[in-house]
């Protein structure tokens, strides 16, 4: 009998991984698309490819976090969370809670930033 190797475990999640950004592009062309039109298809992927593999080094995972995550870095542009005025973002990021806690305060703030710059 034959077991995969890890080269094959490799492949298997790198497919996945593609996957999962080519689908997430689509969603946002689809759901935004007067946000997702300022890119080609091949840069929302990108996009989504890197700032999902970074929020993963802080411990986010779950594909609708990601998602999420990554519409905001679409709509807000790169690095949004490096260059918001208080810093609140990224130290929310570089919290030891839980993934879970650690998007819900990350929604959180981006909801208050969002509410106060239109009041």
């Amino acid at each position: 009998m034959k077991s995969l190797t890890m080269e094959n475990i490799r492949l298997l999640e790198a497919y996945q991984q593609e996957r999962r950004n080519f689908t997430m592009a689509k969603k946002l062309q689809e759901l935004f698309p007067q946000v997702a039109e300022k890119f080609t298809l091949e840069e929302l992927e990108k996009i989504a490819k890197d700032y999902t593999q970074q929020m993963q080094t802080y411990g986010i995972t779950e594909y609708e976090h990601l998602f999420q995550l990554y519409s905001w870095e679409v709509f807000y542009g790169p690095n949004h969370e490096q260059t918001d005025h208080e810093g609140l973002l990224l130290q929310i990021l570089k919290q030891p809670i839980p993934a879970l806690e650690k998007f819900e305060k990350y929604k959180a703030e981006i909801i208050q930033m969002g509410t106060a710059s239109k009041g």
